[in-house]
């Protein structure tokens, strides 16, 4: 019994790695609606506990970011050092 109990939360373990949001070909902007660039939103992502990472392409960026962030993220705005993040476009997988 405890056996399957230990294998149950590995699972989960190797699962919520899964668990993310997708925000897809969306411009990420600051307060005063400038782009925000890839540092910064890796600094999102070490910020809050998870990971990103931006892959530009043809001048549109998608944005994969972890779990953990969902909290901060869900009404559309983050807040780091005072200044906010808004974010649109959120998908869910």
């Amino acid at each position: 019994m405890i056996n399957i109990i230990l294998i149950l939360f590995m699972l989960l373990f190797l699962f919520k790695s899964y668990l993310c949001i997708n925000i897809k070909n969306q411009i990420i902007m600051d307060e005063n609606k400038q782009k925000v660039n890839e540092l910064t939103m890796r600094t999102l992502g070490s910020h809050y506990g998870g990971y990103a990472y931006v892959k530009v392409k043809n001048r549109q960026t998608d944005v994969k970011i972890d779990w953990k962030l969902l909290r901060a993220i869900e009404e559309g705005e983050v807040e780091i050092d005072n200044e906010k993040y808004h974010l649109s476009g959120i998908e869910y997988n």
